[in-house]
């Protein structure tokens, strides 16, 4: 038991140093560098700076000095990384919040304009469609695409990815007459180990690149004196911003799968009819039965 505890506690570690504190450690060096270039440093000839440091280090040679500067650098990074953790929190939130106030209605009523529009581009393909005038160009396709393009349903958060999250729920109602709100628990004890992992699989790539936004936020401080910096930033948030939609839609779409494929495992269960024909209306008496009406 000792050595199993021992070998958790050793990848748990690992885990922490490459996902907090090594960013950290990188992050008190650019902030290093910050300092340097302000007293007439440059990094393009990194001669001056390796000799300033040769410089403190001839001052300051004795070992307890040098374990105070690696243990207050070290203790640096993991206050810098339960920030970074905090903020990651609060980028989530945002992410996936339905308002925020007078600022998220204009930009959720702005996305809903931009839906309408785009609703009816894609209602005209569509009887052009079916008036037999629609040739091999693509405009049906196309014109879907761009109206899913800003969300599968009609806006209804300032956020795409909160919204992407409200459509999976909306169409598993509007397939099977259930709440997913009260299902989703049933159903997690349900599926398969493998689908668990998957799914916790993409819920922690979320939490990665709102991690990652977070590390590329805090950029903006040394780039206030140092203007290399805000490339970091301008790199690693759209970037992050980018990977987080893509891992929404994954997340959303294995939530939606996982209904798909286990539904009726969940309805035999609780002695309610699996057969497809008996839904949406089975699925409203499964909601029911969950919600303990």
């Amino acid at each position: 038991m000792n050595a199993f505890l021992s070998q958790i506690a050793q990848k748990a570690a690992d885990r922490w140093a490459a996902a907090l504190a090594l960013p950290g450690v990188v992050y008190l060096a650019v902030i290093a560098a910050t300092l340097l270039a302000r007293r007439g440093h440059t990094l393009i000839s990194p001669g001056p700076v390796t000799a300033q440091i040769d410089h403190w280090l001839a001052g300051h040679s004795s070992t307890g000095t040098l374990i105070v500067v690696l243990a207050a650098a070290v203790a640096a990074s993991a206050g810098l990384a339960l920030a970074v953790e905090g903020a990651a929190q609060v980028i989530e939130y945002l992410w996936f919040s339905f308002g925020w106030g007078s600022p998220g209605k204009l930009i959720a009523a702005r996305r809903q304009r931009k839906w309408d529009r785009a609703d009816e581009r894609y209602g005209r393909a569509l009887i052009t469609r079916y008036r037999g005038q629609d040739g091999s160009d693509g405009t049906l396709d196309a014109a879907l695409a761009a109206r899913d393009q800003i969300s599968l349903i009609r806006p209804g958060s300032p956020s795409w990815m909160a919204d992407r999250i409200r459509a999976t729920g909306e169409r598993v109602h509007l397939a099977y007459g259930i709440d997913l709100v009260s299902f989703w628990p049933r159903l997690w004890l349900a599926i398969p180990d493998a689908t668990r992992a998957e799914l916790g699989a993409a819920r922690a790539a979320v939490t990665r690149e709102a991690r990652l936004l977070a590390w590329g936020l805090l950029y903006l401080v040394p780039a206030i004196w140092w203007w290399p910096a805000l490339a970091i930033t301008a790199v690693t948030c759209p970037l992050a911003w980018y990977q987080a939609r893509l891992a929404t839609n994954a997340l959303a779409s294995l939530a939606e799968s996982a209904v798909d494929l286990h539904l009726r495992d969940v309805a035999g269960r609780l002695m309610l009819p699996a057969d497809p024909g008996s839904y949406p209306e089975a699925g409203a008496e499964m909601t029911l039965l969950l919600r303990k009406e």
